[in-house]
């Protein structure tokens, strides 16, 4: 959204859908792709804080706990919009985002497959 909205508003690109799961604050008049006829589909950059394997439970929850805050931060929220980034608010907790990169690996995984892509 960031590098595309300046050349919508230049009036240089149409933009026919957003590929998120919900309408961009920052155009929010750009349809997704669900809404323009492909029911479902949502293919979205995201971003998380990773921590490597064994590191202790309590300070995972400390990390969690101070980008929580940071988020949390009407400077920071206003600065992340306008770049038309948005939280995923049901993704809140170490947890929750462990299931959420689960998810999207099965996700990826079987289109990867599906299309006969490999490393190679």
């Amino acid at each position: 959204m960031l590098t595309l909205m300046p050349q919508v508003s230049a009036g240089r690109v149409r933009p026919l859908a957003v590929t998120s799961l919900k309408r961009a604050e920052i155009a929010p008049n750009i349809p997704t792709v669900a809404e323009a006829g492909l029911p479902g589909y949502s293919a979205s950059t995201w971003y998380g804080l990773f921590a490597p394997a064994g590191v202790p439970q309590d300070v995972v929850q400390r990390l969690a706990d101070a980008m929580e805050t940071v988020l949390k931060d009407k400077d920071v929220q206003a600065k992340l919009a306008a770049q038309g980034l948005s939280m995923v608010p049901e993704v809140n907790s170490p947890a929750a985002f462990g299931a959420y990169v689960q998810t999207e690996a099965q996700k990826w995984q079987s289109v990867v497959q599906a299309a006969g892509i490999s490393a190679d």
